[in-house]
């Protein structure tokens, strides 16, 4: 309100003879200044008014102060009765938008637009020192250890470890608002909201994760439990690929029989025959991956190919340790007695 005064009291000539119109009060605010300078400026309790008033055939609004009130309770009231009621205003002829609710003269003018702009310095003094802390804050958390060493950050340590997860979860919001973009932080987030059943959440961490550290293939290969939790095949193949092309080690012997059985899920056979043969030259003692193309082939009618890869599986020895091997002999017999040698 004194920024617009201020405002106003630049526009305005110092002239006591500005002339009157009526205008309607089509709304109202209470304003209420706990800051001891604005309060002493401006009431401490000051009423603002909106007005609608037609000149020369052009509609104006207008809002301004329209009172000071020294409790909040009393203006209240009084705004109350201002709604829909006319009363007076003084504009510039010159310019009728530029309105007051109060006459104003040349001390006036001055007393506002100097007390306004003085008020609006003052204002933003809290706002430059909070602009000042908040880099403070964010120079702290642009590193690990500065993130670690961040109360809100072992808030929500603590909160997480407590099974506190919407607790832990605001904890860590803090730190993100405050410039701790650290892929830490959105795991931590993920590990509440997935604590919570929340997938969507929990998803949404993770992608932050990643976004930070998009080399990071531990992150695709934990957003692929999310997406096979939310029922996205497709996502689950898209992170497990991307992890295949991250790095290139024994390792993803794994990764191509788990990719393959998602590939059969999806019904896409060629594919997930294409990752299982992957695996066994990665791997040519993973015997378990015979008896995965057996199935797979048998699903596909492919007979033969299915019998050799049983017989592979049974003469590896693994079906003995797995306990399956009566049931691996009997499916052989049953394909032999059928005449898919």
């Amino acid at each position: 309100m004194l920024v617009l005064a201020a405002l106003e009291g630049r526009k305005l000539e110092p002239d006591f003879n500005y002339p009157q119109h009526s205008a309607r009060v089509t709304s109202w605010d209470v304003n209420i200044y706990f800051d001891w300078l604005l309060a002493l400026i401006a009431g401490p309790v000051e009423i603002i008014a909106t007005g609608e008033y037609t000149i020369d055939g052009t509609r104006y609004t207008f809002t301004g102060q329209y009172t000071r009130v020294v409790d909040p309770v009393t203006a209240n009231t009084l705004a109350r009765t201002l709604r829909g009621s006319t009363q007076t205003i003084w504009f510039d002829p010159t310019d009728p938008q530029v309105a007051s609710w109060q006459p104003l003269g040349y001390r006036q003018i001055l007393l506002y637009a100097g007390v306004g702009w003085a008020a609006l310095l003052v204002g933003l003094v809290p706002i430059a020192m909070s602009m000042s802390g908040g880099r403070k804050r964010a120079a702290a958390l642009a590193s690990d250890e500065g993130i670690q060493a961040d109360a809100d950050y072992n808030k929500g340590v603590a909160a997480l470890e407590a099974k506190q997860y919407k607790v832990a979860i605001a904890s860590f919001d803090k730190v993100l608002k405050g410039g701790g973009d650290s892929v830490l932080v959105h795991k931590y987030r993920a590990r509440a909201y997935y604590a919570l059943n929340d997938l969507d959440g929990a998803l949404k961490a993770i992608n932050g994760a990643i976004r930070v550290e998009p080399q990071d293939r531990t992150l695709y290969l934990q957003r692929i439990k999310l997406h096979l939790k939310r029922d996205d095949l497709e996502g689950a193949v898209r992170d497990l690929s991307r992890a295949l092309e991250l790095q290139k080690d024994d390792d993803d012997y794994d990764l191509y029989i788990e990719r393959a059985r998602l590939y059969e899920r999806w019904n896409n056979f060629g594919m997930a025959m294409n990752d299982y043969n992957t695996a066994l030259k990665l791997r040519p003692d993973g015997h378990i991956v015979y008896l995965y193309k057996a199935q797979l082939l048998e699903k596909r009618e492919l007979h033969r190919e299915a019998l050799e890869a049983y017989e592979a599986y049974l003469y590896s020895g693994l079906a003995d340790e797995r306990g399956d091997a009566a049931d691996v002999e009997a499916r052989i017999k049953t394909m032999y007695t059928k005449g898919w040698r």
